[in-house]
């Protein structure tokens, strides 16, 4: 209960004292489920806190509305929406109201596009599927003031948003007296002396704030339009170069490193970065396509699998040279399109180009045990289930449509303890599990429940058994 207590406080000042309120901008029912039961059992409060919306157009007006009335704002928004970024309406929100705070919503995504959207202005990410006491932290990390440190400097932005930068400069310092060498804080005395156009002053507290945290962005990109108001080139291209490093994703940038090698007669560097430019946006706008077959075929998969199919597979060659593991939900979801067609060898072939790509993907292989199944080779199947709980051996076991095909595939395979281990872990799942039940006592009858009660004694599973939490049966 104190825990929850700490969590629910935060979050409640902003909202009931401090005028907040949660903006969301997102189609995705499940998430919304989560954080409508977050909102009202955690953190006791109302769901008129909270709006939603399911367009960018609406989620930039109502925030410009309610910036206007001075109300305190948390935008919560996926990454993308039916294969459309986000990532411009995250710059918008940063350039225009900056005091907004936003949460990214996404499933899993790579190190290199998280550091891009954290530079472009992202504050936090939530990683989906999300509990709700998870998600109270979150919310409640995202708004709780870092004690007086954040006070201080929450004041100061405010105050050199306004165009009051003495008193900006003396928030900072005095938030530089309560923590010296706060990165933050001598971010906030840097803008205040460059808004005062005293350069070289800032410039040595950016200079400062990167040593203290040379992984932190901020301090290199003012450092760079420093430089730039000042006509330094060499010095400008240096920190670009360095901010390209951290953050490669950044397809302006790399246009921005190109003319400056240009402008200082560097041409073949140049054509370098414009052709690593082209390249990027290249890749980005595959994924966009990639991403916008993948909702068409998400649409076609009840009625038409064999459109599905289709478009799920434009959504894999969209992305041919660019492939991760971001992509394993497609190709489970063709997997299950070509199985539903009867296609149990594609779907094979599919899985199998899956684990090319993530060998150690516990649920891939778990599908693949499924698509060998259809075609009646068993001892592939528990193969292939046998992999997967080498990485995860509680795979299954919390889930009893899982754990009963689990249970099916050893004993399709002739593996019939393994087999009455499954059974047995369903019907603790659910007791009601009338096939589960009804092959449990087969198996019993056939004295198959001692070796179960072995392999329960001491261990969920055998350690060369082990298997993921699947997101389907298949």
């Amino acid at each position: 209960m104190e825990v929850l207590t700490r969590l629910a406080q935060p979050v409640q000042n902003f909202v009931l004292q401090e005028n907040g309120l949660f903006l969301l901008l997102t189609k995705d029912a499940g998430f919304l489920n989560v954080f409508t039961r977050t909102v009202v059992q955690v953190l006791a409060l109302k769901p008129v806190c909270c709006r939603i919306h399911t367009s960018a157009e609406d989620a930039m007006k109502a925030i410009g509305q309610l910036a206007a009335r001075d109300r305190k704002l948390v935008l919560l928004v996926e990454r993308e929406i039916e294969g459309i970024s986000h990532i411009q309406l995250i710059k918008h929100v940063k350039l225009f109201f900056p005091l907004v705070r936003i949460i990214l919503l996404t499933r899993e995504i790579q190190e290199d596009l998280l550091i891009l959207l954290h530079e472009l202005g992202t504050d936090s990410v939530i990683t989906k599927p999300i509990g709700e006491r998870a998600l109270a932290e979150k919310l409640a990390n995202a708004i709780r003031p870092m004690g007086k440190l954040g006070d201080l400097l929450e004041k100061g932005k405010s105050h050199l948003l306004r165009g009051n930068t003495s008193m900006a400069m003396t928030l900072g310092e005095e938030a530089l007296r309560h923590k010296p060498d706060s990165p933050s804080a001598l971010m906030l005395v840097g803008d205040a002396l460059r808004a005062m156009e005293r350069h070289e002053d800032a410039l040595s507290a950016y200079a400062e704030a990167h040593h203290s945290a040379e992984l932190y962005l901020e301090p290199i990109k003012r450092l760079i339009q420093t430089y730039s108001e000042l006509g330094d080139s060499v010095k400008e291209l240096e920190y670009l170069e360095r901010l390209d490093r951290l953050s490669p994703l950044n397809v302006e940038r790399k246009v921005q490193i190109g003319g400056l090698k240009l402008k200082l007669g560097n041409l073949s560097a140049a054509d370098r970065e414009f052709g690593k430019a082209v390249k990027l946006t290249t890749d980005q706008a595959m994924s966009l396509i990639s991403g916008l077959s993948r909702n068409i075929a998400e649409q076609c998969m009840a009625q038409a699998p064999e459109l599905a199919e289709r478009y799920l597979r434009y959504s894999l060659e969209a992305k041919q040279k660019i492939l991760s593991r971001s992509d394993m939900e497609t190709f489970n979801a063709l997997g299950l399109v070509l199985r539903m067609q009867g296609k149990w060898r594609e779907a094979v072939a599919e899985y199998r180009k899956a684990l090319d790509i993530a060998p150690e993907d516990e649920i891939i292989r778990y599908n693949l045990a499924l698509a060998f199944m259809d075609g009646e080779e068993y001892e592939n199947a528990a193969a292939e289930v046998e992999r997967a709980l080498v990485t995860n051996g509680e795979f299954g076991q919390d889930n009893d449509t899982v754990c009963f095909n689990l249970g099916h595939i050893f004993w399709r395979a002739g593996n019939l303890p393994m087999a009455m281990f499954y059974f047995t872990q369903t019907l603790k799942l659910n007791p009601d599990h009338e096939e589960a039940a009804r092959m449990a006592r087969k198996l019993a009858d056939e004295g198959h429940v001692g070796e179960a009660k072995e392999l329960t004694a001491e261990t969920p599973a055998p350690d060369e058994l082990k298997e993921p939490d699947a997101s389907s049966e298949g």
